[in-house]
C-alpha cells in the first residue's frame, strides 16, 4: 500500500498549473491517481453548481456503458 503521499500531492498540484483545458486536466489526473491508488474504473465529471447536473465528464468505458443507469438512480429517483 501506497503509504507516502505528499510526492502524489505535489504531482497533483504541478498537474493543476500544466493543462490548458478542464477535459486535458481531469484525463491527466485519472491517469495519475491510476499510478497510486487501485480502481477498476473512473468517471471525474465537472458539475453545474445550480442544478447539480454534470456538464462534462472524463470516464472510463466501463461507466459509459452504466452511464444513464447512474443518471437515472442519482436524478429520477
Amino acid at each position: 500500500m501506497y503509504t507516502n503521499l505528499e510526492p502524489v500531492r505535489a504531482k497533483l498540484l504541478k498537474l493543476s498549473e500544466g493543462k490548458s483545458c478542464s477535459h486535458a486536466y481531469r484525463r491527466a489526473l485519472v491517469k495519475l491517481l491510476r499510478q497510486h491508488v487501485p480502481f477498476d474504473a473512473a468517471c471525474c465529471t465537472t458539475v453545474d453548481p445550480e442544478t447539480l447536473l454534470s456538464t462534462g465528464a472524463v470516464t472510463d468505458e466501463e461507466v459509459e456503458l452504466i452511464h444513464d443507469s447512474l443518471f437515472e438512480y442519482d436524478y429520477v429517483r
